[in-house]
């Protein structure tokens, strides 16, 4: 496992990523254990490419992400279940979390929903960002409510 620090119009990133996929983004700078030895390889390509992705992105090049993510058995199964229906939303669009509940057939699931977001490894990759109450208003993010509204309106324009 391996991580970069990333500067970006956002704000500081940590990215975390193994041979296997993007594991982690982390809004600031964060420490992580177990770090060190020599530096794979493949570990570094793929940090290029979230990198590089993610620079896409917040220019608003970037609609489709290509980068592999590996959760590592990040979260519970209804997690992933809901990380999953996340990455259907369409770049541009909002889903409130009755519709996330809906779309995964669990409709009294709303509070989990938000649970779910809440623990997204990899924010903006997994668009949880695109989420928003059932009455379109703003509810909850990792990185703030001014940034959620600033990736909104990123993929608005």
């Amino acid at each position: 496992m391996q991580s970069r620090i990333l500067q970006t119009e956002i704000g500081t990133l940590t990215l975390v990523a193994s041979q296997h996929g993007l594991q982690r983004i982390i809004f600031g700078v964060e420490e992580i254990p177990g770090q060190g030895g020599a530096t794979n390889g493949t570990t570094e390509q793929i940090l290029d490419q979230a990198s590089q992705e993610l620079a896409s992105y917040l220019r608003g090049e970037l609609k489709d992400w290509t980068v592999k993510i590996h959760l590592n058995g990040a979260g519970t199964p209804f997690q992933q279940e809901v990380w999953q229906a996340l990455q259907r939303i369409p770049y541009g669009e909002t889903r409130s979390y009755k519709d996330i509940a809906d779309q995964i057939n669990r409709p009294k699931a709303v509070r989990a929903i938000g649970q779910a977001n809440h623990h997204n490894p990899v924010p903006i990759v997994i668009p949880c960002h695109r989420v928003v109450g059932h009455n379109g208003k703003l509810v909850g993010y990792g990185g703030g409510l001014p940034l959620k509204q600033k990736l909104l309106e990123l993929e608005a324009s």
